[in-house]
């Protein structure tokens, strides 16, 4: 038996297509088009959305935001550290075999 909760506290996701599309016009490259903005279950620490990049003539890659979760709605924590938690990843695979995904950049609002 599976429940589902509803979860208020997500970000629409058209508006997170477009601040997203802001965020790889910029990062990526002026050409850079965000594509299948998604958002699978959440827990109440963070919020996950997958997108996709395309930019003419270069193979299409995927992306995994992790985004905290709104102060405003939720405060989970004190203080929401994500850039530490992208350093601990950095460290994980550099120092030992357990696959953690590499990050591409630490953004503070998206």
């Amino acid at each position: 038996m599976s429940i589902e909760f509803e979860t208020p506290w997500r970000r629409d996701l058209d508006e997170l297509g477009q601040a997203l599309g802001a965020w790889a016009g910029v990062e990526i490259g002026a050409d850079a088009k965000v594509t299948d903005v998604a958002s699978p279950g959440n827990g109440m620490s963070s919020e996950t959305v997958l997108f996709a990049v395309e930019r003419p003539g270069v193979e299409r890659e995927r992306y995994a935001a992790r985004l905290a979760p709104l102060p405003e709605l939720y405060p989970v924590f004190p203080q929401y550290d994500l850039d530490l938690q992208r350093r601990c990843m950095d460290l994980v695979r550099a120092h030992t075999d357990v696959p953690a995904l590499g990050t591409r950049v630490a953004v503070g609002h998206v």
